[in-house]
């Protein structure tokens, strides 16, 4: 368990956070320069708190009140910097086994060496154990990175976007790795990124940081679903934004947005507030030509003109005109062949009222800024 409330004063930035971690995967998620690295840095002993508290397993590693500061070696952290870290001059073998006899196991130099080639072998390096740094792939260095981790068996992880600068497939590997890998350590762990996608294929759980405070903490489907803000359904690519103005419109209440008025499940916002409505493009239904419209009688239909069509292997997204705005859906590729999906064609579109979430939005903002902000 790791229990945070900590708080840090630069003249860039103020970083204030309270975050209960568990033995899960907490995904750290952010625009550059939020304050993640700062955070975690904090947690390991690398940068001093202005104030608060930081427990790890039920230790009280920092207590400002209480002047309690324990040094990095002495919090057991396991830090993977974006970097790897790895000591260029000892090979793969001895990074690991480094640890090993130097920390607080304190092995002997052949049994560290031992543990260092069966969790090289763990990592599929087994072949690598007398390579330097200079001579592996960015792939394998994340890997000897994560071994040497291992090897401290840490009480919390904490991983600094250690993949980012790794092509797909490879980066698509060590993902599933490092949840395997944190699934067997059984300790908390937090994963800083600032890919969505990412994020919610690493995380157990999503905290959003924007300037250095967490706007947002929850699984990835309530973050997508029903972001608290505009600005986190925007960095959490939430999909279809529409910034409007609440009314009521015969006994319910819609949004009224460029595309039109968008009825919604409920509302407590008072007639005349800004707000935005927030769609996710899987929730958009594309309507046949020859299926009626009575299984769609609560939805908010919308006639539209497809203005791009993009396929992403196991999605298609298709981009349409409506009114004064812009709609993107996205279906299976197999389901847009069989509407027959062009650039051009008029189509009819469905948003049944319990995809459409809506967030408040600020004073004086009306429709001036409706539009569409992107899908994921």
């Amino acid at each position: 368990m790791l229990e945070l409330d900590l708080g840090l004063r630069l003249p860039s930035i103020a970083i204030d956070v309270r975050l209960d971690v568990d033995d899960e995967i907490l995904v750290l998620f952010g625009p550059s320069g939020a304050g993640k690295t700062l955070t975690i840095k904090m947690i390991a002993g690398l940068e001093r708190p202005s104030r608060g508290r930081a427990v790890i397993n039920g230790t009280v590693v920092f207590d400002a009140d209480e002047r309690i500061d324990r040094p990095p070696q002495q919090r057991n952290t396991g830090y993977v910097p974006q970097r790897s870290g790895v000591f260029p001059h000892l090979t793969a073998a001895e990074n690991i086994a480094l640890p090993l006899a130097r920390g607080r196991q304190r092995l002997t130099r052949g049994t560290a060496h031992e543990q260092a080639l069966a969790l090289l072998e763990r990592f599929g390096l087994g072949q690598r154990a007398g390579a330097y740094p200079a001579q592996m792939s960015g792939g394998e260095l994340q890997r000897v990175a994560l071994a040497r981790v291992m090897a401290l068996q840490p009480d919390v992880l904490l991983v600094d976007e250690p993949f980012a600068a790794l092509d797909g497939p490879v980066r698509a590997g060590l993902r599933r790795e490092f949840r395997e890998f944190q699934r067997e350590l059984g300790v908390p762990a937090i994963f800083i990124t600032h890919d969505i996608e990412e994020a919610a294929v690493v995380g157990d759980r999503i905290a959003i940081m924007v300037a250095g405070q967490i706007r947002q903490v929850g699984r990835t489907r309530e973050i997508l679903d029903a972001p608290v803000d505009r600005e986190v359904a925007m960095l959490a690519q939430s999909g279809n934004l529409f910034d409007g103005t609440v009314a009521e419109r015969g006994g319910e209440t819609v949004i009224e947005t460029p595309v039109g008025p968008l009825r919604v499940p409920q509302c407590r916002l008072a007639p005349g507030s800004a707000a935005t409505a927030v769609i996710r493009p899987e929730g958009i239904r594309v309507m046949r030509e020859d299926r009626s419209v009575e299984r769609f009688a609560n939805a908010t239909l919308l006639d539209a003109v497809i203005q791009d069509i993009a396929d992403h292997g196991s999605l298609t997204s298709v981009t349409s005109t409506v009114g004064a705005g812009r709609i993107t859906v996205t279906l299976s590729p197999t389901a847009a062949s069989n509407l027959g999906l062009e650039r051009g064609k008029r189509i009819r579109l469905a948003i049944p009222p319990a995809w459409v979430h809506v967030i408040p939005g600020e004073p004086g903002e009306g429709l001036a800024r409706g539009r569409y902000d992107g899908g994921r």
